[in-house]
């Protein structure tokens, strides 16, 4: 009896025009991509809603047209969030972005009583989940009845925060997110600059993560 190791099998391959619209379909794929992929991040889906959150670290001018949204939609309060500021504290009254938003909003002409700043304490990771539980943490004990805020974020950020502030609020709340354009680069173009490539490459990873491995196994708080 013969032992045979090894043995001859035919295997088909393409052929150069096989190869050539292989590599035409994964170019336009490629292309459908980073020209959606932006689009897709950059949420933009308000709900009818009574209480307006904001994220502390949003730049001057994405302040501004948040406090346009509030004072046109007649809500009810104005809510900052966001933690240790990591630059200017020794000169600064504020320690944190939630306190340095709120009184930015105050000093563009919103009743003080109408804002609520959530600070968050330092957190290593998942900053904006945090700040999602204590916003829900402050709305359970505000004595308030809220059934559906507008969260307020920037570009790309936004579908990742709507994930997470569904995550924190589960079904008693419903939440809206209400998208602020990045003014630092191309929406349109955001490979050609190194703060757009930076800012859509971070989230793609950030809302993969989110998306499939943080938010299946992080219980929102009760």
């Amino acid at each position: 009896m013969k032992i045979r190791l090894f043995k001859q099998q035919t295997c088909t391959v393409p052929t150069f025009l096989g190869w050539l619209l292989i590599l035409i379909v994964i170019c336009g794929a490629f292309c459908v991509f980073i020209h959606t992929i932006n689009p897709f991040l950059s949420l933009n889906k308000p709900i009818q809603a009574k209480v307006l959150v904001v994220e502390g670290w949003l730049p001057d001018y994405a302040a501004v047209e948040a406090m346009h949204e509030f004072k046109k939609n007649n809500y009810a309060k104005l809510i900052t969030t966001g933690g240790p500021m990591d630059k200017g504290e020794y000169l600064s009254a504020y320690r944190t972005f939630a306190q340095l938003s709120a009184e930015t909003y105050r000093k563009l002409g919103i009743d003080s009583n109408l804002i609520v700043a959530v600070p968050t304490p330092e957190v290593g990771k998942n900053r904006t989940y945090a700040a999602s539980c204590d916003v829900k943490r402050w709305m359970d004990t505000s004595g308030l009845s809220i059934h559906s805020i507008n969260v307020v974020s920037l570009g790309a950020h936004s579908r990742r925060s709507w994930l997470l502030y569904q995550k924190a609020f589960g079904e008693k709340v419903k939440a809206g997110i209400i998208c602020i354009p990045d003014n630092g680069y191309d929406a349109r173009k955001w490979w050609v600059s190194s703060k757009g490539f930076r800012a859509v490459s971070d989230e793609i990873i950030a809302y993969a993560y989110a998306k499939f491995v943080f938010s299946f196994k992080i219980k929102a708080p009760v």
